[in-house]
Formats: structure tokens, sequence, C-alpha cells
């Protein structure tokens, strides 16, 4: 086999490998109240993701089937309600080590914050830490948050401005530090600088990735609310689908060709059906 073509064939694959992904539209799905904005107007779409309602966080035991999905939204907007069934948290913990995303929003880190005990089970995979202090809320007045890049990354950067403003004063912004180990994607400090916080934090829990933001994600948010925190959310949801794993060196690619295409589809294929 000629010089050319061997390069051809390895261009291919390493392009087919790299574009393995962002090719993949993401089935997303949603655990906690009532859906708002991206999740229940079908907003998450333009961005190519596919979004199901599932239960709410309080009813959510376990039973739920997770293998069709390749990222859960956990958003516990009321904090009235009980906490999550410890099989749910377990099956969710699961689903992680076992290949999946999750993202949370502020109210889950609140609640552990405030209360000690709820979300326990979950609470160690979280990349995120609070005593359950906050900014704005309803009433606030004293402007807005600021999201700003700290650290680049193609997935997470993807079609994003270095910083942008969210009127947070109808739901608040936790204000959550990073655990050792975490990665710092975006702070979320207010306009001012009087209250610092990380916003968008990850790692990765064995064969899976966890984020967490400092806001809602679901108030105030929509397709037509703020372009740049919508297609954060989106990039942070491609991300948490992306698999950990480092590409395979160029000499291997070569040597198994089209086959290491069939062992990342292979791949994708385990990680959306983790084993219970």
């Amino acid at each position: 086999m000629g010089c050319r073509v061997r390069f051809s064939l390895l261009s291919l694959v390493i392009t087919c490998l790299l574009n393995l992904h962002s090719a993949h539209a993401s089935n997303v799905l949603l655990i906690g109240s009532s859906p708002s904005g991206l999740f229940s107007q079908g907003g998450l779409v333009q961005y190519g993701h596919n979004v199901t309602v599932g239960p709410h966080y309080d009813a959510f035991d376990g039973n739920f089937d997770l293998s069709p999905f390749d990222v859960v939204v956990l958003s516990a907007v009321y904090y009235a309600s009980p906490d999550m069934p410890t099989s749910g948290q377990t099956a969710l913990v699961d689903f992680v080590n076992n290949g999946g995303g999750l993202i949370t929003g502020e109210w889950v880190t609140w609640r552990i914050g405030l209360f000690g005990s709820s979300f326990a089970v979950i609470d160690p995979i979280l990349p995120v830490w609070t005593d359950g202090s906050y900014i704005g809320g309803a009433g606030w007045t004293d402007g807005d948050v600021i999201y700003s890049q700290v650290t680049a990354d193609p997935i997470m950067n993807a079609g994003m401005p270095l910083s942008f403003s969210l009127d947070i004063e109808p739901a608040g912004s936790e204000i959550i530090h990073a655990r050792p180990g975490a990665t710092v994607f975006y702070s979320g400090d207010d306009e001012f600088g009087n209250y610092p916080s990380d916003g968008l934090v990850g790692w990765d829990v064995g064969q899976g990735r966890v984020l967490s933001f400092s806001t809602t994600l679901q108030q105030p948010v929509g397709p037509d609310y703020s372009d740049p925190y919508s297609r954060l959310i989106s990039n942070a949801i491609y991300w948490a689908d992306s698999p950990s794993a480092a590409v395979p060196e160029p000499s291997g690619l070569l040597m198994f060709g089209a086959g290491a295409i069939g062992m990342g589809l292979t791949a994708r294929r385990r990680k959306r059906h983790p084993v219970a």
C-alpha cells in the first residue's frame, strides 16, 4: 500500500473517530420538577439533543430505565419536596460509573449545603461543594451574575463568548466551589465581584462525567432567553456525553484501520447501556 493511501486511510479513521461524538445526538433525561425553557419547549433540539421529561426527583426510585439515555439532567427546584429515594440516587451513581453523564443545577447543591443529609448518596460524585449560600433570588437588585471562561475546552467553549451576563433575580445562583481534582470551566461571580463563585465545574467519575452549574438550569432559560447560556447548557450535555478515554495513538489507528471505528461504536453502545 502506497504512502499516500496509508496516509489517507489514517486521516479518514482519525476524522471518523473525532467526529463520532459530534455527529451523535445526545439523548437527555430530565429528572426534576415541571420543566420549562429549553426542556419543555424543545429548545435543545436546535443543538441536536433529544429530551425526555422523566419523573419528579422525589419520585425517582431507581426503577426508571436509564439505558436509552446518554445524559441525565437533575434539576431539583422545589426545596419543600422530599429527598430523592436512596435507590434512585444509587441508580444515578451506577449510571455515571458505567459511562453515563450527569448534570446538576443550583437546588441540588443548595439542598446538600443546607440540609447536609439531602442527596447524600449523590453528593460524593458531585464536583462541587457549598454551604448553601447563593446570589440573587426574588427581589434581587444588585446586578447580574457573570459567567466567564476559566478553562479552555473545545467542546465546552464551542460558539461561546469569553464571558456573558445572566439576570438571576427570579431564581438566584448558588455560590459553589470546586472540589480538589475538578475542573472549573466557568466562574459565576456577581457583576460587582462581591460574591465570588464558580459557575460550571466538572470531572470524570468512573467511566462517566459529572457537571454542576451554579444556576437552576430551568428558570430562567430558554431558546430565546439567552443564547450563550442556552448554548452552554447544550455544550455541557455534549461534554458529559463525551467518552473520557484518550483517542488511540496514530500507529494503532493505522494498524486496526476501520476496526477502530467498530470498537468506538461498541464502546458507545456499552456506554449507553449501563449495568445495574
